[in-house]
Parts: C-alpha cells; structure tokens; sequence
C-alpha cells in the first residue's frame, strides 16, 4: 500500500491535490504499518538479548538505503532546469516506491513465514485489541506520572516529525543565501543532516 502510494505520487499535481493528499496519506499508513510487521518479526529471528543490536542494525541499514536513494533523486532533479526538473522530482517518487517495493522482497524471501503456535484465531482477535487498550487506560488512571509522561512524549515526539518534514522549507525561506548555487548545496546538506541525524 505505501509503495504504490508513492508511485502514485507521479501523477500529483495541483488540479489533482485531493488525490496527492491521498497518496501521502496511504503511504504514510504504509510506512508506519510496516514497522509494526518490522517489530514484530524480532522475537522470531533474534533472542532478547540480540533484539536490540539487531534493531539498530536494520535501522541503520534502512537510512543508509534512503540516503542512496535520496542522493540518486537530488542528482536527477538538480540535473534537470524548469519542467524537466519537476518531471524529475515525479520519477523520484516513483523510483521511491519501486525501491520500497524491490527491498522488500528481501524480507518476504528471507523472513519465516509465520509463527505456528498451533492457537486458533476467532473472532475474538478483533475485540481482544479493545480490551488490551482498556487495561491500558485503566493502568495509566492509577499512574498519572505515566500518563503524562506518554503525553509529553506524544507531543515530543509530533515536534521532531514536524521539524524533519518542514525545516528544509523553513531554511529555504528564511536563511539569506548569497546565490542560487549556494541555496542549493546548503539544502542538500541540510536534508541529508536530517537524514543521517
């Protein structure tokens, strides 16, 4: 779904915004969506004590991915001038899905497929979600320290995402760039801070 969401990006444009808004929904679901399978994979291919280590690793792997890619789109964009340059940045989110869509194949292969346990599932798989969540909420009621603790890190954590997704269009606007040239080496160097940071 967040793969060929992203390559429904290419055919975004500003006649078509409901549709672009779509898209980045569903590749959002996509992405988050994958990191719960991401996470849940690690009791089946590592023992508690490796989960950590193998966590950081497949993180680490994944940012090193994205830096490949994200360095492939700025070359083809920054090649490019005017309409090519904009048909340019279309193709980097359809190269974005392509690439989601070849590196997963690696985990479908090699991931097991699936943990026998041997419990049945019913009906109750649905509902037993819910009363998790109210044992939750019941815990945070008698630890309120807890609750706010996870509230500050909700909105925390908003204010990072929000500072990834908008501080390249905040430097744009506001850093004085002595030229063209300059604005655009500063803005590579910048995402790919972001990026790696």
């Amino acid at each position: 779904m967040g793969a060929f969401s992203c390559i429904g990006m290419y055919w975004f444009t500003v006649e078509n915004i409901y549709f672009g808004i779509t898209c980045f929904f569903f590749g959002l679901i996509g992405f988050w969506g994958s990191l719960v399978f991401y996470n849940s994979y690690l009791p089946d291919i590592a023992f508690n004590e490796q989960q950590d280590g193998l966590s950081a690793k497949g993180y680490s792997m994944g940012y090193i991915g994205s830096v490949i890619l994200l360095l492939v789109c700025l070359y083809l964009i920054l090649s490019k001038e005017g309409v090519e340059a904009l048909e340019m940045m279309k193709v980097s989110f359809a190269l974005t899905g392509v690439w989601w869509i070849l590196f997963a194949q690696y985990a479908f292969y090699y991931l097991p497929k699936g943990n026998n346990s041997g419990a049945k599932i019913t009906k109750d798989v649905l509902f037993s979600g819910f009363r998790e969540l109210k044992k939750v909420k019941n815990e945070l009621v008698k630890h309120l320290s807890l609750a706010r603790y996870l509230t500050a890190f909700f909105v925390y954590s908003m204010a990072v995402q929000t500072v990834m997704l908008v501080a390249t269009y905040f430097g744009e606007q506001e850093i004085n760039w002595a030229n063209p040239q300059d604005k655009t080496q500063g803005l590579i160097v910048s995402i790919l801070a972001i990026q790696l940071v």
